[in-house]
């Protein structure tokens, strides 16, 4: 590590990054592992991290990272009109496609990174995407007038969403409901009856009301993968 951290060249700077060198040791790792079936201990693996750290002090590594940029709105708009208009494939099961459109809306709106919404089942230990647990529905007074809120509660971001009608394909709140009710956990029973615009009622005294999630379903992430061909949503993998 020392050795890389002297005569690598970086790319955002003249130096490499200490998160370069972490990914290169994580590689290393893994492919003595694989190749050579053995396993580091994990006191050595922790004596390397500090070194990996130390590295700014004795060779000059730099701890600056590559500014991400979040997906501009117009970037989503353009996206979910290609999946809905443009694209050629038909999916056998119809969740998928909302699941897509919620993901990119969540891009869009909430500022969220892909990696905090869905994390590929395809590397190791790693089935994470985000939760009912982690997210809050409720109906609130919004300008005087009762609108349906979601956030995702990790980020505490808000957003009320566009009440142009003309523009409900770009509502978070309308996709979350089609996956909500599809997934039954509410712990009080829910239709689509209940949030068509002329159901929606709160009383003048009460100042929000939360769509409560069953505790049994915290962990059930939102947005799953097809399984059985694509026939089936998988009741725990999620999207890849």
């Amino acid at each position: 590590m020392r050795y890389i951290g002297r005569t690598r060249k970086g790319r955002i700077a003249e130096k490499i990054t200490t998160q370069y060198c972490n990914t290169t040791f994580n590689q290393m790792m893994l492919a003595i592992r694989l190749l050579a079936n053995h396993t580091r201990s994990k006191s050595e693996i922790e004596q390397t991290k500090m070194l990996i750290d130390e590295l700014v002090q004795l060779d000059g590594a730099i701890t600056k990272t590559r500014e991400q940029h979040i997906v501009c709105f117009v970037a989503v708009e353009d996206l979910l009109y290609f999946i809905w208009k443009c694209h050629e494939d038909d999916y056998h099961h119809s969740r998928y496609m909302t699941q897509v459109s919620f993901i990119l809306l969540l891009l869009g709106f909430f500022g969220i990174r892909p990696g905090q919404a869905v994390k590929s089942n395809a590397h190791r230990l790693i089935n994470r995407g985000l939760t009912y647990g982690e997210t809050s529905f409720h109906l609130t007074w919004f300008n005087g007038i009762p609108q349906l809120q979601l956030f995702p509660i990790s980020d505490r971001i808000t957003f009320y969403n566009d009440t142009n009608p003309s523009r409900m394909y770009a509502w978070p709140v309308i996709h979350f409901i089609g996956l909500v009710l599809a997934d039954g956990v509410f712990v009080h029973e829910q239709t689509a009856a209940t949030f068509s615009p002329p159901n929606i009622h709160l009383p003048p005294s009460t100042g929000s009301y939360e769509f409560r999630i069953q505790e049994d379903k915290w962990q059930l992430t939102i947005c799953r993968s097809l399984i059985r061909s694509g026939y089936v949503i998988s009741p725990t993998s999620i999207v890849a």
